[in-house]
Order: C-alpha cells, then sequence, then structure tokens
C-alpha cells in the first residue's frame, strides 16, 4: 500500500526531525513494526520517504510530501487497523503516539485522532501504484521465517552427525526423517499447490516471446540501422577521460545517501523521484509502459526473476501528482551493483518504463540507447534520490537476501517426493 499526504511548508524540519527520532528505534529494533508482526506477522518492508519541494521543468511547484509505502501480506485495511492499533512506541524514553508524532506535520491533520479517525485520515490518503513487483508472488512473512528457521534446524542436524560414505539420496532420506520426527518442522513436507500446467506452460512460452523479442531489439540496437546518439556518446567518453561534467552527484553526497540508507542489513532501500517530461501525451505514454511493466510483474516475472535480475524483492512505481513519479524498491547488495544489474540485463526495461523522465538519456523508439549510455543514467538516478533520501525503513528479515529466500524454499519443496542421485546432490547444495 502507499500513502501520500502533503507536507505543511512551515513543518519540514520539524517533520524531518520527527522522522529521525523514529527511524532510531526502527533501526534498533524495528519498533511500532516489531510490534505489528508480532501481533499478526504480514509486513516484509515498509518506509517514510520525505519528497522536498522542487520545481518542475515547466516552473509548476512540486508539493512536499510524505509518502508511506509498505509490502504486506494482508489488505491495505487489515494493515491500517494493525499500524494503527500499534501505533505507540517508546522513543527516547517518552512514551509516544508514533502516527500523531509523524502526520501533525502534514495538511489535513487535525489530531491526536482516535483508532477509528486515525484510520479514516490514512486511508483518505492511499494512492494506487501503478507497477508493483513481488519477488515471489504468495510468499508471506510467516513463510519466510519458517523456511529460513527449517534450514537453520537442517543444518545444526547435518553439523552434528557423521556422513562419511553416504550417498545424496540417503542423506535426504535421513534428513526428511529428522523433519519428520520434528513436529514444529513436520509442516515442512507438505507441498505447496502447484499452479495448473496450462497455466505454466502458457508463462513460459510467452517469457520465451519476450526474451526473443528482447534479443531481437539487442541486435537491431547494435545495427547500423539505429542511429547513434553522438552527443550522449562523446559526453560518455569525456566523463571517463576526467574530461567533462555530464551533471555529476558529488561523490561525498552519493557516500552520504549510501550511509543514510545502509542499514546495517543484508538488503537496501532505494527510494527517487522524478517529473515526465512536459509535452502532449508525456504522462500517458509513461502510464500505459508501467501498465504494461505491472502485468508482466503479476504474471510472468512473479517467480524470483524480474527479467534476469534476481536481487530485488519489492518495487513499485506510483504517480505522487500528475507528471512526478516515485520509484521505490528493496534490493541486494551495494546501490552501484544494483544499477549495473539492470543496465547489463534489462536496458530496454530500464527506457520503457523511464524513459520519458526529464534528464533520462535520449532512447530510440522508447526502448533503444537510453540506459545503454550508463553514466548519464547512473547521475540521473543519484540526482532524483538526492532530494527524496529514505527516512524510515523497516525489514522483517534483514538478514536473508533473495537467492537466501529462493534456497529456503528449494530446501523444503525437495523434502517431498523422491530423487534420483543427481537431483540430491543439487538439493543438498542449498544446505
Amino acid at each position: 500500500m502507499t500513502i501520500a499526504t502533503d507536507v505543511r511548508p512551515d513543518q519540514l524540519q520539524a517533520l524531518q526531525r520527527a522522522l529521525e527520532r523514529v527511524d532510531r528505534k526502527v533501526r534498533r529494533n524495528g519498533g511500532i513494526f516489531r510490534a505489528i508482526n508480532a501481533n499478526r506477522p504480514h509486513v516484509h518492508f515498509a518506509r517514510w520517504v520525505l519528497l522536498m519541494p522542487q520545481e518542475g521543468v515547466d516552473g509548476h511547484l512540486f508539493t512536499a510530501q510524505l509518502i508511506y509505502a509498505a509490502d504486506v501480506d494482508l489488505g491495505e485495511e487489515p494493515h491500517l487497523a494493525l499500524l494503527v492499533r500499534h501505533r505507540h512506541d517508546r522513543l527516547d524514553d517518552t512514551d509516544v503516539d508514533v502516527l500523531h508524532e509523524i502526520y501533525r506535520h502534514t495538511a489535513d491533520y487535525a489530531g491526536p485522532l482516535s483508532d477509528t479517525a486515525m484510520i479514516d485520515h490514512l486511508n483518505r490518503k492511499q494512492i494506487k501504484a501503478q507497477t508493483s513487483y513481488v519477488n515471489k508472488i504468495g510468499r508471506t512473512v510467516e513463510q519466510v521465517w519458517r523456511e529460513e528457521r527449517l534450514r537453520a534446524r537442517i543444518e545444526g542436524f547435518l553439523d552434528s552427525q557423521p556422513w562419511a560414505g553416504m550417498n545424496a539420496t540417503d542423506v535426504r532420506v535421513v534428513i526428511r526423517d529428522f523433519v519428520q520426527s520434528n513436529d514444529d518442522l513436520r509442516w515442512a513436507l507438505q507441498a505447496d499447490e502447484q499452479p495448473h500446467p496450462v497455466v505454466s506452460a502458457f508463462q513460459k512460452r510467452l517469457r520465451r516471446l519476450i526474451e526473443l523479442g528482447v534479443h531481437g531489439l539487442e541486435r537491431l540496437g547494435r545495427s547500423p540501422l539505429v542511429p547513434a546518439l553522438p552527443d550522449i556518446e562523446a559526453a560518455d567518453e569525456l566523463e571517463r577521460d576526467g574530461q567533462a561534467d555530464i551533471g555529476r552527484v558529488p561523490p561525498a553526497t552519493i557516500e552520504g545517501i549510501d550511509e543514510r540508507d545502509n542499514h546495517g542489513a543484508a538488503q537496501s532501500p532505494f527510494s527517487v523521484v522524478g517529473e515526465v517530461r512536459p509535452g502532449f501525451g508525456q504522462v500517458a505514454l509513461t502510464r500505459i509502459a508501467l501498465g504494461a511493466t505491472d502485468f508482466g510483474a503479476r504474471y510472468l516475472f512473479g517467480d524470483s526473476d524480474l527479467a534476469g535480475v534476481k536481487s530485488i524483492h519489492f518495487a513499485r512505481w506510483v504517480f505522487v501528482e500528475e507528471n512526478r513519479a516515485m520509484f521505490c524498491s528493496t534490493y541486494d547488495g551495494s546501490m552501484e551493483n544494483y544499477m549495473s544489474d539492470f543496465v547489463d540485463k534489462v536496458s530496454w526495461g530500464l527506457n520503457f518504463t523511464f524513459g520519458r523522465g526529464v534528464g533520462f538519456p535520449p532512447t530510440v523508439a522508447g526502448v533503444l540507447r537510453g540506459a545503454e549510455h550508463e553514466l548519464k543514467f547512473r547521475q540521473v538516478l543519484r540526482k532524483g534520490q538526492i532530494p527524496a533520501p529514505t527516512l524510515v525503513w523497516y525489514s522483517a528479515y534483514p538478514q536473508v537476501t533473495a537467492l537466501n529466500l529462493k534456497a529456503n524454499h528449494e530446501i523444503r519443496e525437495g523434502l517431498v517426493g523422491e530423487m534420483n542421485e543427481a537431483a540430491a546432490r543439487a538439493w543438498l547444495r542449498n544446505l
């Protein structure tokens, strides 16, 4: 869910201080989100992001906004009810209504509010994401926790036993017996419901068609039929040689942002805000592109792989104003590697979704060139990141990467059914 509220201009600094106060507690022990998940586990990740006021290229002034973005298993209404129910926390040795502490700096808020009034107030501020991506559709917070504990218990058992001279299938049988003999692990022997084979075959074929289309685009992009963009390419060359500055964000600024977003977790949050270029149809084309991306994310790439990029847990694109859009994600590793993953594996997708943004490198036909000019692309994203640093961010499983999640699930799935020696060896490599 996403909630957007305007911030009163004279309250920007006070709100930032309040968010920093909340963030210290969330970093320390999860704050109110830990209490929410203890009551009913369902929040994967959550953040409050402050978008600063900014003048658009056409002179329009974008207002300051506070964005709450949460990746949850429940629907919006149950999540809001739990968020409001657990809004009290102890900050700096003082009992505080966290939601009041934050939202009293925003427009149209007259608090403190009762639980019902707070739910109604936040509900009115909800906005719809144009694109939502989930690493593994259907995987709940509780499932993540249980499969992580299952892996740890099995590895502990393996470390406690001698296995010399045993083949892989025999080791797997012993592991299954261990799981069967423990009441708190026996749930793992129940197979997940599998999608209908016709649906799976259709999805596989459609993904294959997309891959063939992408390969065709890549070949076309390398051919002389697609014109080069010499001004951008020359700027990239000069930038590499240290002879020009194509809009460089100072390294100290980048380091400061990355340090601010470093929560000591295996994952990192990323939040960037940008403006769609002025001109007839640019916003409409962007919305169409994001709608198509949303379809692909929901029905084609919801199984731990976004067109070759496997490090993203959740992501969303959302219009916070008519031509101002925000992208936020939670990913594994460093920001530089994250951007490289996209440029190397799915630059056409970046062009398709971000290509009409102000400052984005020029594209050909909306999908070629563009992000291939990597230096320019990186600077554009870094510029968009500056006014919107993540101020509060929560992770329900901070030391578990997307690859860990996939391996944990494969461990559980591998407990069901029969395996030959080669398959059992492959399965054991997850442990």
